[in-house]
């Protein structure tokens, strides 16, 4: 049996050392979440922020695709993928931000990719990459 208050407490530590720039501890907690849960989303969230924030986006990008898989409109997932996406020089990040943007769920998502695309602007501006603290500010501010 699981006692899903630890399981929360641990995953807030998980935040937390992240937050303090501890990513490899972060990362190990995070990991042993994995293991310990392996059917749920947020290990491989909180593994994505981890790896965003180092700039390692390649692997943010599998993390948030292995969310999007279990929870497709996950809106803070579809957030930072549209970011990762963006700062990869992607050009379908306005999809993943477009979605989250009209989600109605209660998981942040929306707000940020609201605020995110507004400060973009139109679709006609050209635009491909962010500057990378420009968009990891958000992510500490929404997660």
């Amino acid at each position: 049996m699981v006692d899903e208050k630890i399981v929360e407490l641990i995953n807030q530590v998980g935040y937390f050392l992240r937050r303090k720039k501890q990513f490899d501890s972060a990362l190990r907690v995070f990991q042993a979440l994995q293991r310990f849960q392996p059917d749920y989303s947020y290990p491989h969230l909180g593994q994505a922020l981890v790896y965003a924030e180092q700039g390692v986006f390649d692997e943010a990008k599998l993390r948030l695709q292995l969310v999007l898989a279990r929870q497709p409109e996950h809106s803070f997932a579809l957030a930072c993928f549209g970011l990762v996406l963006l700062q990869c020089g992607e050009q379908s990040w306005r999809g993943s931000l477009l979605r989250a943007a009209s989600s109605s769920d209660e998981l942040g998502g929306r707000r940020m990719a609201r605020e995110i695309l507004s400060m973009i602007g139109p679709r006609e501006r050209p635009r491909t990459s962010a500057q990378v603290a420009s968009t990891i500010g958000r992510l500490k501010r929404f997660s």
